[in-house]
C-alpha cells in the first residue's frame, strides 16, 4: 500500500466522527425547518424534551423505590420459594435504584478562579451593578481568570436539586485588551444570555443546554458501575436535546448581541470582537504569569 493511499484511507474513528457530524447537521436542519414551518409546534417539542430529561432523573428513581417497597410487601404475603425465584429481579431493581440515587447526589466541581470582593474592588462592582440593573441578571460571584474571555455560568449549590448561583468570569487578558466601552459590551453580551428581555422560555432552555453539559461532566468525573444506566440515557438524550435547541441557542446569541448594542452601542460591540481577535495572541501566557505574580490575590 502506498503512502498516498494510507493518507487517503479513512480510519474507523474518522468515519464515526463524520457520521456523527452528519447526524448532527441533519437534526439541526430538521429543527430549523420545524421552527420555521410551525413555531408553536417547535416550542412545544422543545419544552417536552426538556421535561423528559428531568422526569427521567427524578420520576424513575421514585418508581424504582416504589417497586422495591412493593416487592418487600409481596414477600411478606407470598411463600419464600416464590420470592427466591424473583432474586434476579430484586437485585436488578435495587442496583437500578442505587444508580439513580447516586446520580441525584453527584458532586459538581465548583468554578475555579480568584474570587473578587466588593470591598476590594468597589469600582468594578459598581460597573457590574449598572449592567445587572440593565439586564435583570443577578451576579452572585465574580471570578478573575487568565483567559481572554468573559462568561456567566450557573453553578448548582445542591447538585441536581438546583438552587443555582450565577458566577461571572472575567479574564485578566480581556481587561487589558479592551476599552471600558468594549468591556461593557462583552459583559452585557454574556449577561444577555440569561436575561429575560425577549423570552423567559428561551432563557430557560438556553440555561438547560449548559446544565445538561454540567451533569454529563459531573457524572463522568464520578465514574461508577451504578451510573452506567444514567450515562447511557444521557449519551442518547443530550445530543438530541442540543441539536433540537440549536435554533434557540442561535437566537439567544443574536438577542445577546442586540442587548449589548443597546447598552454599549454598536461601535463598541463591533470593536470588542476586533480587539479580542487582534490582541488575543499578543498577551502571551508568560506576560499574564508575570502580572499574576505581582497580583495580590492567590492564583488558583
Amino acid at each position: 500500500m502506498t503512502s498516498s493511499s494510507l493518507k487517503n484511507e479513512a480510519t474507523p474513528e474518522k468515519e464515526v466522527t463524520s457520521k456523527e457530524e452528519e447526524q448532527f447537521l441533519a437534526r439541526v436542519k430538521q429543527a430549523e425547518e420545524l421552527a420555521e414551518k410551525s413555531p408553536s409546534t417547535y416550542k412545544l417539542k422543545v419544552v417536552l424534551w426538556a421535561l423528559i430529561g428531568y422526569l427521567y432523573m427524578f420520576i424513575v428513581p421514585v418508581c424504582l423505590g416504589l417497586a422495591i417497597v412493593l416487592i418487600i410487601f409481596l414477600a411478606s404475603k407470598i411463600s419464600l420459594g416464590f420470592i427466591a425465584g424473583l432474586k434476579p429481579l430484586i437485585a436488578a431493581t435495587c442496583i437500578a435504584f442505587g444508580c439513580y440515587v447516586k446520580a441525584l447526589w453527584v458532586r459538581f466541581e465548583p468554578p475555579k478562579g480568584n474570587e473578587l470582593t466588593r470591598a476590594e474592588f468597589p469600582e468594578l462592582f459598581s460597573f457590574i451593578d449598572s449592567l445587572t440593573q440593565k439586564t435583570g441578571v443577578k451576579v452572585d460571584h465574580v471570578l478573575l481568570t487568565r483567559e481572554m474571555n468573559a462568561a456567566v455560568v450557573q453553578y448548582p449549590k445542591f447538585g441536581l436539586f438546583g438552587f443555582y448561583e450565577n458566577y461571572l468570569f472575567i479574564g485578566l487578558s480581556l481587561t487589558l485588551a479592551l476599552s471600558e466601552k468594549e468591556f461593557q459590551s462583552v459583559l452585557a453580551h454574556e449577561l444577555g444570555h440569561l436575561a429575560n428581555h425577549h423570552s423567559k422560555r428561551s432563557a430557560w432552555i438556553y440555561s438547560m443546554r449548559t446544565r445538561w453539559s454540567q451533569i454529563m461532566t459531573a457524572l463522568d468525573a464520578n465514574s461508577s458501575f451504578l451510573l452506567v444506566l444514567m450515562m447511557r440515557f444521557l449519551d442518547w438524550y443530550q445530543p438530541r436535546f442540543l441539536t433540537l435547541t440549536q435554533v434557540i441557542a442561535r437566537r439567544q446569541e443574536r438577542e445577546a448581541d442586540q442587548l449589548a448594542i443597546e447598552i454599549a452601542g454598536a461601535e463598541a460591540h463591533a470593536r470588542s470582537f476586533l480587539a479580542i481577535t487582534a490582541r488575543e495572541n499578543l498577551l502571551s501566557d508568560r506576560a499574564i504569569e508575570e502580572i499574576y505574580r505581582s497580583y495580590p490575590l492567590e492564583t488558583k
